[in-house]
């Protein structure tokens, strides 16, 4: 694991336009998009996620969430995932 934290969601530091920006500086973002701020947890830089990166979130007891980093390019397209549920 290339890094850990715990914080709770009253110390989240940063302002809701400076997530805005770091979400869209190199995505596009669809109307509606909803951001999610997770536990406010920032990695130094050096471990920032890139292209091909995969993100692993594990609950005991409630299973793994496994999910691939992918940069989108200008005037991509974002799709939703088919479900098997």
């Amino acid at each position: 694991m290339a890094f850990e934290g715990k914080v709770h969601s009253s110390q989240i530091n940063r302002r809701f336009e400076d997530l805005v920006a770091c979400l869209t500086r190199d995505n596009p973002v669809p109307v509606g998009t909803a951001v999610s701020t997770g536990t406010g947890i920032m990695p130094p830089n050096d471990l920032a996620l890139t292209d091909g990166d995969r993100v692993d979130i594990e609950i005991e007891g409630i299973g793994l969430l496994s999910n691939p980093v992918k940069k989108l390019s200008p005037g991509s397209r974002v799709t939703s995932p088919k479900s098997n549920l």
